[in-house]
């Protein structure tokens, strides 16, 4: 039996369901660190806004309350990362670390780095676990779409019901203690938590999905009967397996009911039929969703250099007149300023539209796409 004490790095993962980091570790039967850390520089980093914020940290009130109800406790520090956990290891005598690999951003990934650097310097084993069926290192990209998929179908983990607690605790800091940016005033955050991550799910399998393949091209239709459930992956309240495996279960149900006849009438039986379409038309997001992530992890520098080189040329020089007329939806073509007051006031906007404003912003107003 090791001395050192688990320490589960919550990164993007708040949640207590289909969480093997939290399975791992609940395995080993000993007090554990259950761990969030606020990285004042990645607040601070400029693809960072208060309304993250502020998502990450009600639901990690949520994350809180369900590790309590099977004896854990979540310690939140708003610090650097490897000052905490040098601080854990003084304080343990020794730690092993455990998290879900992260496909953040460049930040996140250089982080993630020092991370590695610092636990070989102190001996400390660090675990991490797959997440999103991303794959790490080399690999064939022929090949992704099928280890994707393998990825995608191992079991749903079951959520442990005896986690023992390390006697470490660092209370949730208060949400106005953490300097973040606040590009965005006045503005509305998408309902955060585990449990509002399962209430979209399921209304949209049993319900909103039913017009989805119309209605996710269209920018108010989107807002009701897109899943809504992007934020929620991104900050790991529910996981793209879980949604996969209750799309695959609420499907193969509905087959079974008409291989056998069971559709009430001609009109059930459609319905039927418009509901796969659907549940197969958001499968393929999905794996999209995946495979850009998938460009990120394997070419890092695209965060900042064009994919095509070609494009290092074009000399696009940054106005501040039409970025700012951008940003605020004063441009004066409706349905871009449309668009871009929706997602300063609530912070979502479909895939379509999001193409839009950014390629108008691009070929328009010729604006560098850093900005």
């Amino acid at each position: 039996m090791t001395s050192a004490t688990p320490v589960l790095w919550f990164k993007r993962d708040l949640r207590i369901k289909d969480n093997v980091v939290l399975d791992y570790v609940a395995k080993q039967h000993l007090p554990a660190v259950y761990l969030y850390v606020f990285e004042p520089e990645l607040l601070q980093q400029p693809d960072v806004d208060k309304r993250h914020v502020e998502f990450i940290f009600e639901s990690l009130k949520e994350l809180g309350q369900a590790l309590g109800k099977y004896g854990g406790r979540l310690s939140v520090f708003y610090d650097e990362v490897i000052p905490v956990l040098q601080y854990l290891q003084g304080k343990l005598g020794g730690l092993e670390l455990t998290s879900h690999q992260e496909t953040g951003n460049l930040w996140t990934y250089a982080r993630d780095k020092k991370v590695k650097k610092w636990c070989k310097e102190t001996g400390t084993h660090w675990t991490e676990f797959n997440q999103d069926g991303i794959v790490r290192g080399p690999h064939n990209r022929d090949n992704w779409a099928a280890q994707w998929q393998k990825q995608m179908e191992v079991s749903i983990v079951p959520t442990p019901t005896n986690l023992l607690a390390a006697e470490i605790h660092q209370p949730l800091p208060t949400l106005e203690s953490l300097k973040c940016n606040a590009l965005q005033e006045n503005t509305t955050i998408q309902p955060a938590g585990e449990s509002e991550a399962h209430k979209l799910l399921d209304s949209f399998l049993n319900k909103r999905a039913f017009t989805y393949r119309a209605d996710m091209a269209q920018p108010m239709a989107a807002r009701l009967n897109c899943s809504r459930l992007s934020t929620h992956l991104a900050f790991g309240t529910i996981s793209a397996r879980y949604v996969l495996d209750k799309l695959h279960t609420q499907g193969a149900d509905m087959i079974a009911l008409l291989k056998n006849n069971q559709a009430v009438d001609a009109e059930d039986k459609a319905n039927k039929m418009q509901m796969l379409r659907a549940y197969k038309a958001f499968e393929s997001r999905l794996a999209w969703r995946s495979h850009f992530m998938q460009k990120f992890e394997d070419e890092t520098e695209i965060e900042y250099r064009h994919v095509n080189r070609a494009f290092d040329v074009l000399g696009r020089e940054y106005n501040e007149v039409y970025f700012q007329a951008f940003i605020e939806g004063k441009t004066g073509y409706p349905l871009i300023d449309a668009c871009m007051r929706a997602v300063r006031q609530e912070g979502w906007l479909t895939f379509r539209m999001r193409a839009m404003v950014m390629s108008f912003a691009s070929n328009h107003l010729w604006l560098p796409w850093r900005e």
